[in-house]
Formats: C-alpha cells, sequence, structure tokens
C-alpha cells in the first residue's frame, strides 16, 4: 500500500493571491488605517508622512525575514528576551557521599605488581609490549 507523504509542511498557503493569510491581514490593516486618516481630514504633510510610515512598515511585516524568521517572529522574540530573567545560576548541592574510598600510593603499587604477576609470556598484552616496544 503506498501513501503520499506531505512535502513543504513548513510552508505556510498563499490564500489571497501570493499573500498568506497573515501578510494580508498586515497589509489590509494598514491599508484601512491610511484610508480612514484619510477620511479623518487630517493636513496633507502630516496624512502623507503617517501614511507612508505605516505602509513602509506594514511592507517590512510582510517581505523582510531576518535569518530565515520573518519580522513579526523576530520582534517577538526580541520581547520575549528582554522580558524574561537572565541570570542562571548553579549553586552546589550538598552530596553526602556515604563511602569514599582513598588510595594510597602503596596500595596502587601493590595492584600494579599483582597485575604484572598475573600477566603471562604469551598473555596478549605482553605480545602488544614488545610489539611497541620493538618498533
Amino acid at each position: 500500500m503506498k501513501f503520499t507523504v506531505p512535502q513543504f509542511i513548513e510552508q505556510e498557503m498563499k490564500i489571497v493571491g501570493p499573500f498568506t493569510f497573515k501578510q494580508f491581514i498586515y497589509i489590509g490593516a494598514a491599508g484601512a488605517i491610511i484610508f480612514f486618516l484619510y477620511l479623518s481630514g487630517l493636513p496633507w504633510t502630516f496624512f502623507w508622512t503617517i501614511s507612508i510610515i505605516l505602509a513602509l512598515a506594514s511592507l517590512a511585516l510582510v517581505f523582510v525575514k531576518v535569518d530565515g524568521r520573518s519580522l513579526p517572529v523576530t520582534i517577538s522574540n526580541f520581547f520575549i528576551f528582554f522580558q524574561s530573567s537572565k541570570i542562571y545560576l548553579w549553586q552546589k548541592e550538598n552530596i553526602n557521599v556515604p563511602f569514599q574510598k582513598k588510595f594510597s600510593v602503596e596500595t596502587f603499587e601493590k595492584k600494579v605488581s599483582s597485575y604484572e604477576e598475573k600477566l603471562t609470556e604469551k598473555s596478549q598484552l605482553k605480545i602488544i609490549e614488545n610489539k611497541i616496544n620493538f618498533k
């Protein structure tokens, strides 16, 4: 039985022309605000400055990407970063070790000598040691 695997699942669907729904909302909201500013009877210089700023902001929200992420996501991450705490402290907990074995040099030498006695000429470790020393 064959199943088709969906591709490009991380890509948003284009709903209104070449725009996704979010992009259309950004452009539509800016257009509606500019239209109401036009109807409000503001002076022409004030109206044009505000409308140009709104149009550029909406186009930036739609088309600008920072490190592969859209501008609204980058702005929301910016505010989340500055609101969250940034102090990470590591505090050592007092751990009670019930038994801690301490080795002295003499006990270590005794263990090494006991292992050396166990090695024979036919031992693999001796063969490897001889090959290393021969070179």
